[in-house]
């Protein structure tokens, strides 16, 4: 998982984000894992907790129930086991939204998983201390090819350039307020 803190002299938020990697079938120790991804972050205490790859509603629950926080929202995704973006907050939550990536894999590549994941960018907005402050979630088209790791390109660049002028248009387009976090 990756921290951070912001700080200022009148406020400070602790996040965290985290791909918990939660595909059915092929994800392994998924009911040992997510209780304990839950236990994890309530140790940490955390204000906000930006989650990747919760595929499932039952590994998303067992992570919720465990971690302390008061709030929690799943940006779903039509028609696809959905966008796999979670998000728990120690704060309400008061908007959402959610945009889909037009490019998400290959059709011909389907065992990749891209083409049915639904992957996209969340906002949320959350008051803090009276001031309101956009949270971004997201998770990019991923890297399968292994053998080209080393290098800046591979399959799917394109996808995951036209997921970034897509995270940018988001925010641009959607942000409640000059504060924005983006995990």
């Amino acid at each position: 998982p990756t921290s951070t803190s912001v700080e200022n002299s009148s406020w400070s938020l602790k996040l965290a984000t985290y791909n918990v990697w939660g595909l059915p079938v092929i994800s392994k120790f998924k009911e040992i894992r997510m209780p304990l991804i839950g236990e994890r972050l309530k140790s940490r205490a955390l204000d906000l907790a930006f989650m990747q790859e919760a595929w499932l509603q039952k590994g998303r629950d067992e992570i919720f129930s465990r971690s302390g926080f008061n709030y929690n929202y799943y940006f779903k995704a039509s028609g696809y086991v959905g966008s796999g973006v979670f998000q728990l907050s120690k704060y309400p939550i008061l908007r959402t939204t959610f945009n889909q990536f037009l490019l998400c894999g290959r059709l011909e590549r389907i065992w990749d998983g891209e083409p049915i994941s639904g992957k996209g960018i969340g906002m949320s907005t959350i008051n803090f201390n009276g001031m309101p402050i956009s949270l971004f979630n997201t998770h990019t088209v991923a890297r399968h090819d292994f053998s080209t790791a080393t290098t800046p390109e591979d399959r799917y660049s394109i996808d995951r350039l036209t997921n970034l002028f897509e995270i940018f248009k988001h925010i641009v387009e959607n942000r409640d307020s000059d504060y924005f976090i983006l995990g």
